[in-house]
């Protein structure tokens, strides 16, 4: 079985087991109004049918000497359901009305999807 079966196989193995809905956002480059100077921010939304919300107890590892932070989570989003690259720098998710920000993004192998290291925003 070849590499690339496999990991599709996988990845259709946890999006049945772990799949959940999601809200994709991203904030593009605010544009400002030269007659007012009023600056609006605008969003692009993308809806996100099963991403894979790995359950914390898979991905409990120690890195290094930096202890496991329990406060962050992992996402997987498949390739073939989000048409862009996701950034943790102006993107966010929302799942289950609750906003998370994305901490760090990592290309999976042979271009399947992303896993995204994600923090809910804290209140106030």
């Amino acid at each position: 079985m070849s590499k690339l079966h496999f990991i599709k196989r996988v990845l259709y193995q946890l999006r049945k087991s772990f799949g959940l809905s999601v809200d994709y956002y991203r904030r593009r480059d605010p544009v400002i109004d030269e007659t007012t100077g009023e600056q609006t921010i605008t969003t692009e939304h993308y809806k996100i049918q099963k991403a894979i919300r790995l359950p914390r107890s898979k991905v409990r590892w120690p890195v290094g000497d930096v202890s496991y932070d329990a406060s962050s989570r992992y996402l997987v989003l498949l390739a073939s359901d989000i048409s862009i690259v996701p950034d943790n720098d102006s993107d966010y998710l929302v799942i289950n009305d609750k906003q998370y920000e994305i901490l760090e993004v990592t290309e999976l192998d042979y271009q399947q999807g992303y896993m995204l290291k994600i923090k809910a925003y804290e209140n106030g």
